[in-house]
Order: structure tokens, then C-alpha cells, then sequence
């Protein structure tokens, strides 16, 4: 299912009615086969109790796609960690009295910090 998930995280709902779904598909997700909407074509079949005609179309759009949000939250955590560090105020003195420097790429947001605000 993990393809499958990875397809769904790509697309934007269009529109939604009792017989049809139409998705669009962010052009630069590179799809592999149709194995993965045939599951999620049956993963819609069985969430809604009846036959649904899945339509996936490659098209840009305004709308975020899941993945593009959580691609956005992973940077602005990452973004918040780095500030966070800059401005902290042991740091700037581990800087100043024993020439302490942060290493590029070391800083990481910390899980449990995360965990707490979801």
C-alpha cells in the first residue's frame, strides 16, 4: 500500500460525486504503473460502498497536494529549529567565549518537540 498511499499524497481532489472521483495528479510525481489507482480505486469502492470511477489526471494546480504540505511542514520545522538554535542564548555565549560554531546540516528539528504540537 505504500505506492498506493504515495499516489493519493500526489493528487488534489477536482470533483466528488455518487458515481465519479476525478484526482489531478501533480505532473512532477512519477507514476509507476496502474497497480497502485486500481488499489486506490478499490480502497474508494470500499469507502463508499459502491462502484466509483476513478479518474487521475497529470495537471498542475493551485491547491497543495498532501505530499507538498508535508514536504512545506518538514522545512519550516527544520526552519524553526535553525532559528531556534541561532537565537539561543547559550549558544551565542558558547560562541562568543569558546569560539563554538554550529556545524552546517547538524541541526535537526527534535521529535518529541514535534510530537507534542501534533
Amino acid at each position: 500500500m505504500g505506492r498506493t498511499r504515495e499516489l493519493a499524497n500526489n493528487c488534489v481532489l477536482d470533483s466528488l460525486d455518487h458515481q465519479h472521483c476525478r484526482l489531478l495528479l501533480d505532473p512532477s510525481f512519477q507514476q509507476v504503473g496502474t497497480r497502485s489507482e486500481d488499489n486506490l480505486r478499490a480502497a474508494l469502492n470500499d469507502y463508499f460502498g459502491r462502484p466509483i470511477k476513478l479518474q487521475i489526471i497529470s495537471q498542475s494546480t493551485e491547491k497543495m497536494t498532501p505530499a507538498a504540505e508535508q514536504q512545506r511542514s518538514k522545512e519550516n520545522q527544520q526552519s524553526n529549529a535553525v532559528e531556534s538554535i541561532n537565537n539561543d542564548p547559550t549558544i551565542h555565549h558558547l560562541k562568543e567565549h569558546f569560539a563554538a560554531r554550529i556545524l552546517p546540516g547538524s541541526i535537526e528539528p527534535n521529535p518529541h518537540h514535534l510530537a507534542e504540537k501534533e
